[in-house]
């Protein structure tokens, strides 16, 4: 978590001289009796400083005003009335501050921030609504920054002061980021500017890191940790497991923000350069690994300009490891283990308003029928309980233009039945036997529609009777019958249609990928294609899978090249559905598809 005392570090300067500083009252002679009060602030410039007590401090012009903050876990602390001297007067007692500097706030327990010369001039901050937290479009007032000395009209205590540094407001409408707030402060620096970046965390939550945030979690009361390479150089910066502490789970910053159960199952990191140049590494690479840091200093500069802003570094780490110039880390959480469900017994998909995926118990807790009927190959009636099969399409809420079911069995065995004549028979039932086998009880229909060891009902466009004899596949339903913005028909079982809504509503599966004209790996997420193609169940004689793109298109893999890709996967991005082939050619890797067809 970031401290209660955030610091930054700025680039050090070489002073050319030190001088005692003109503007500020000499020390006055007093008698040996008389206690010489202590330093309270030393101001350093380009060419001279400035030494003040608090008491020639509090003889400079004062600066009042409100400020409050907002903490890094999003606390806020309301306005209280603070006096002192602003910034800008106190800049003027030595040389050097101006546009493309910087005043550099150092504390005695060695933090450092850098604010901007607009900062301190304007009054350049975020603001916060000090009731809700939420960041005010514009700030409500002017704000001051200054080096306060009172509180509430009393000293300020010992456990912040004497001296800290507080960001003023007329009136108690506004706040401003914690960070900004330092305690026990004893030196002002004039630097040059230091440029603004911002350090985007992604993981189960998402960061975006401005520069001051980071410096203050790198100076050595906080997270700050340091790494010496070969040529004696010091690197400065944070741990890369403490970063990706803050997004691996939702805690951020309170409590163990680090999830140690999730670094012992192991996870994947992306360190993403400002080109898109990408190192992945196995998380367990940096648990609780202090010296594998993502550095912002160099022998206490910043960094050059190839590293600028960050780097990793390490000496667990091969040189082409070590990424410069990052500007994103990614975080790829483990999913957490799916919570034990009823395996599903039956499902109803197709072209219906609502896809049904039913257990066992969820069947039994529906409300059955009883009816007597005759098997259309048996001479005696029975008596048949089960759910009446058009309930359960009247769950399923068929589409505009379904005319047919595709009824599938465990064992393969498909049929299509004709659906206004399903819808016509009130005593259709799906029926399970003692050890939970489904079956249709169909009075009035064919034989071939009284399906055994039922798993599967497709909603499809098109109609039909039954009329394929039991234990021999049935007709495929034509491919023309599908539709949806993607269709997988031809030599298959269970011909398919999707809407995107439908695909983006599937389970996903995550694959890093790199497209063999591109260098660079990527992560991608999608359907795998295996999954679609067990869905549709292609014949014995199928050999090929077509892929036709919407500008017509296509590209054919074999069917075993296909099902030997465990990755290959249907990614749905910006509303385009695309294949990701790995370690196949280009040519597969298809934009815009809109149907798979098996041959």
């Amino acid at each position: 978590p970031p401290p209660a005392q955030p610091a930054a570090t700025a680039l050090p300067v070489e002073p050319t001289a030190i001088v005692e500083a003109t503007t500020v009252a000499e020390a006055t002679t007093v008698a040996d009796a008389t206690p010489v009060e202590d330093t309270a602030l030393e101001i350093v410039g380009l060419t001279e400083t400035a030494s003040l007590t608090l008491s020639e401090l509090q003889a400079l012009p004062t600066a009042e005003g409100l400020a409050g903050i907002k903490s890094s876990t999003g606390h806020i602390t309301l306005p209280t009335q603070f006096q002192g001297v602003a910034l800008t007067a106190l800049a003027a007692l030595v040389d050097g501050f101006g546009p493309g500097t910087g005043l550099a706030v150092e504390a005695k327990d060695g933090y450092f921030i850098t604010f901007s010369y607009d900062q301190i001039t304007e009054g350049s901050f975020i603001t916060y609504d000090p009731s809700t937290g939420d960041e005010l479009k514009s700030m409500n007032d002017p704000l001051t920054v200054a080096i306060v000395y009172q509180a509430d009209g009393e000293p300020i205590s010992e456990e912040e002061g004497p001296l800290r540094l507080a960001i003023l407001s007329p009136n108690p409408n506004q706040v401003t980021d914690g960070h900004w707030s330092v305690k026990w402060v004893t030196r002002l620096t004039v630097r040059p500017a230091t440029e603004d970046w911002v350090l985007t965390l992604e993981g189960a939550i998402t960061e975006e890191m401005d520069r001051a945030t980071f410096e203050s979690g790198a100076t050595p009361g906080c997270h700050g940790a340091s790494w010496t390479d070969e040529g004696g150089q010091e690197w400065v910066g944070i741990p890369l497991w403490r970063l990706l502490g803050r997004v691996d789970d939702e805690v951020a910053h309170e409590g163990p923000a680090y999830s140690d159960e999730l670094a012992k199952i192991g996870y994947l990191v992306d360190i993403i350069a400002a080109d898109g140049y990408t190192l992945t590494l196995d998380s367990k690479r940096a648990d609780r690994q202090d010296e594998m840091i993502v550095a912002y200093l160099v022998d206490g500069n910043s960094l050059p300009e190839k590293y600028f802003p960050l780097r990793l570094v390490g000496g667990d780490l091969q040189k082409n490891e070590m990424v410069g110039a990052i500007s994103t880390i990614v975080v790829h959480v483990p999913a957490p283990e799916p919570t034990p469900a009823a395996a599903a017994a039956l499902t109803l998909t197709g072209m219906v308003g609502e896809p049904l995926n039913l257990s066992l118990e969820d069947i039994a807790a529906m409300d059955m029928t009883t009816i007597t009927a005759t098997h259309p190959k048996k001479d005696a009636p029975q008596e048949y309980v089960g759910v009446p099969l058009n309930a359960l399409l009247d769950q399923a809420a068929p589409e505009e233009g379904a005319g047919a079911l595709v009824a599938t069995a465990t064992d393969g065995y498909s049929v299509v039945i004709d659906l206004a004549a399903v819808r016509a028979c009130p005593d259709c039932l799906l029926t399970v036997d003692e050890d939970g086998t489904l079956r249709l009880a169909m009075p009035g229909l064919e034989s071939s529609a009284w399906v055994k060891g039922l798993a599967q009902i497709q909603v499809v466009a098109g109609a039909g009777a039954a009329t394929a004899p039991e234990a021999t596949a049935a007709p495929t339903a034509p491919a023309a019958e599908v539709t949806g913005d993607l269709t997988v028909v031809g030599l298959v079982g269970n011909p398919l249609g999707f809407t995107k809504d439908e695909l983006a509503a599937m389970a996903f599966a995550e694959v890093t990928a790199t497209h063999p004209k591109k260098d660079e790996a990527q992560t991608y997420q999608g359907i795998l294609l295996n999954d679609l193609l067990d869905q549709a169940q292609p014949s014995g004689e199928a050999k090929t899978v077509a892929i036709t793109a919407g500008d017509g298109y296509t590209a054919e893999v074999t069917l075993s090249d296909l099902r030997a890709c465990t990755q290959c996967l249907l990614s749905l991005s910006d509303g385009q559905l695309s294949t990701v082939m790995p370690d196949l050619p280009s040519s597969t890797w298809v934009k815009d598809v809109v149907k798979i067809e098996v041959k």
